[in-house]
């Protein structure tokens, strides 16, 4: 497989991280800007609501865009996906707030994030069938890792701009049009992605499945119909690395800001020496997966979640800087490995005649189920329970499905073909 190759697929993942890393880094200047009538705890709690919105929508979005990629091909879908998922982006940056629209500015606000997430429904889903299906069959992880290393650079290059923009510009700068810059940058990314994807040709398995692929009417129905189970199974194997990465890195400078008050500069540095060693991790741990196999290493995540994740909201809601570098590290670990597997895992256990459409139905509606609603629900539960540790719980609960399915209902794929 070319470098060229994984760069040009990857890139799409850097995007849609980035945007979503912005929008939690900004989440309490949007609560600012946009629902100024509300106290802060209930504007912010808003505005996680909001966020939650754009998960919400897709899987209508995994049906669009696996319909498309199963009968069209990969690649064709992958280039239209990462244009629509721009769109939205460019128009949040240029989003009046609640000073010149009102409480239509916030209305605005939740169908650009309901848009955005049809967009992104087919994206990442289609980018680790990519990477899988062009991947030599003893390096599949490894290579399908870079999907998740994307989506760190795209984190780590929220946190960055976020940064240079904090330094450079005053609170009112920030405030009027600091922010707006942050997304406008986003959407030109999307510039490069097209050009880079341009002339990329699909997969060898789609090219061999084409003409069979031509007389599907309707993949998803035949996925709900034929595919139930692999489509639960999906979703299970799902819930341990939505709920943790998007508790541990990205809700959680919110956490550390609000229950902790670390200051805000300490905890950007944390979290990006975080994201910036996932950087490595994340391929290290793809080749793990490899070696190790898809069933151990999914067991070896979920238990440890099961183990630990207790014990670093201990540490974290200390507020004191050794421990709550620690159980980071422990959170980057884990994570690293969850997205160095998973996404080989849940590619190796759906069909290739339908798994566009099932990959993507299957993911996203566990990514909306444990991944986007986790920081409304983090920041629910410690309000409601007036418990710093409370969101561990939560992660307690979603580890242990995937753990469950794991050890009664997950086989070993490593090696097997992808034309299955």
């Amino acid at each position: 497989m070319k470098k060229s190759l994984l760069l040009a697929i990857s890139l799409g993942n850097i995007l849609e991280w980035y945007d979503f890393g912005l929008f939690t880094l900004f989440s309490p200047l949007f609560a600012k800007l946009f629902l100024p009538e509300y106290d802060p705890f209930t504007a912010l709690l808003s505005i996680f609501a909001i966020f939650a919105t754009g998960f919400i929508c897709r899987p209508i979005g995994a049906i669009l865009f696996g319909h498309f990629g199963d009968k069209l091909g990969r690649i064709r879908t992958l280039r239209f996906s990462i244009l629509c998922t721009a769109i939205p982006t460019l128009f949040i940056a240029c989003l009046p707030s609640y000073e010149s629209m009102g409480v239509f500015s916030a209305i605005a606000l939740v169908l650009l994030r309901l848009f955005q997430g049809i967009c992104i429904g087919g994206e990442f889903s289609g980018i680790i069938i990519y990477l899988a299906e062009s991947a030599p069959a003893h390096q599949r992880a490894f290579y399908t890792s870079f999907a998740g290393t994307a989506a760190n650079l795209g984190i780590l290059a929220a946190t960055a701009i976020n940064l240079l923009l904090q330094s450079t510009l005053s609170a009112s700068q920030m405030e009027s049009y600091g922010w707006r810059v942050a997304f406008m940058l986003g959407a030109l990314l999307t510039i490069l992605i097209l050009v880079l994807r341009r002339k990329l040709p699909d997969t060898a398995i789609f090219e061999q499945l084409k003409d069979k692929q031509r007389h599907l009417v309707l993949p998803i129905v035949e996925v709900i119909k034929k595919t139930p189970w692999q489509l639960i199974r999906i979703i299970a194997l799902t819930a341990v690395g939505a709920a943790l990465y998007y508790t541990a890195f990205v809700y959680i400078s919110t956490y550390l800001l609000e229950v902790t008050h670390l200051e805000k500069e300490v905890i950007l540095q944390i979290q990006s020496i975080c994201i910036i060693s996932m950087l490595l991790l994340v391929p290290l741990f793809g080749i793990l997966c490899d070696r190790l196999g898809r069933r151990r290493s999914m067991l070896l995540i979920s238990l440890s979640t099961l183990l630990l994740i207790l014990p670093c909201f201990r540490f974290l809601e200390q507020g004191k800087l050794l421990p709550i570098v620690l159980a980071m590290g422990v959170l980057t670990l884990i994570s690293s490995l969850e997205q160095a597997s998973t996404s080989v895992t849940v590619v190796e256990n759906f069909p290739a005649r339908l798994r566009y459409s099932g990959i993507s139905f299957g993911y996203n509606i566990g990514l909306a189920l444990f991944g986007g609603t986790a920081p409304f629900i983090a920041t629910t539960l410690i309000q409601s329970t007036h418990n710093p540790v409370a969101p561990a719980y939560y992660l307690t609960i979603a580890a242990s499905i995937t753990f469950l399915v794991v050890l009664f209902g997950l086989k070993e794929t490593k090696g097997k073909s992808l034309l299955e």
